[in-house]
């Protein structure tokens, strides 16, 4: 079953003040969590071939069934301790669906539990990724998962 991707495009004002015509394109996709009754409601997530493992904001792993692993530290692009942010290491559920109907089967994964709601939803390879074979060709506008 395909469940399809979907990509946004903006800009950047303050970049777009220095150099005309550069686009922001995000490949996305719509995951769902699972509570202690029931999923969650379906939210939007950057899908990022370049994260090794997801990034889950506080409110959403929160209010989902979850197991926390461990405390721990994560940066991005810049490695310097001062650039890392606090998070937990843990697992949950999750499904990842799309608007005409069509869903992946239930998996848990590893994933990073930020500790409050400053950071986007982000799915890595660790556990999703890796686990689909996906495609996307953005020129088509046409984006998905093999689930």
């Amino acid at each position: 079953m395909r469940v399809k991707l979907f990509f946004t495009v903006g800009r950047n004002p303050k970049l777009e003040k220095k150099v005309k015509g550069i686009e922001i394109i995000r490949l996305k996709c719509w995951v769902q969590f699972k509570k202690t009754q029931g999923w969650t409601d379906p939210y939007r997530a950057l899908v990022d071939t370049g994260a090794p493992i997801s990034l889950i904001p506080f409110s959403l792993w929160d209010a989902s069934e979850h197991k926390v692993l461990a405390d721990h530290s994560v940066s991005g692009v810049v490695p310097k301790p001062e650039c890392s942010i606090p998070i937990k290491v843990g697992t949950l559920s999750c499904k990842l669906v799309d608007t005409e109907g069509h869903e992946s089967k239930e998996m848990e994964i590893h994933a990073y539990f930020a500790l409050n709601d400053d950071v986007p939803l982000i799915l890595g390879f660790k556990d999703v990724l890796a686990r689909f074979p996906h495609f996307f060709d953005y020129p088509q506008r046409d984006a998905y998962l093999e689930a």
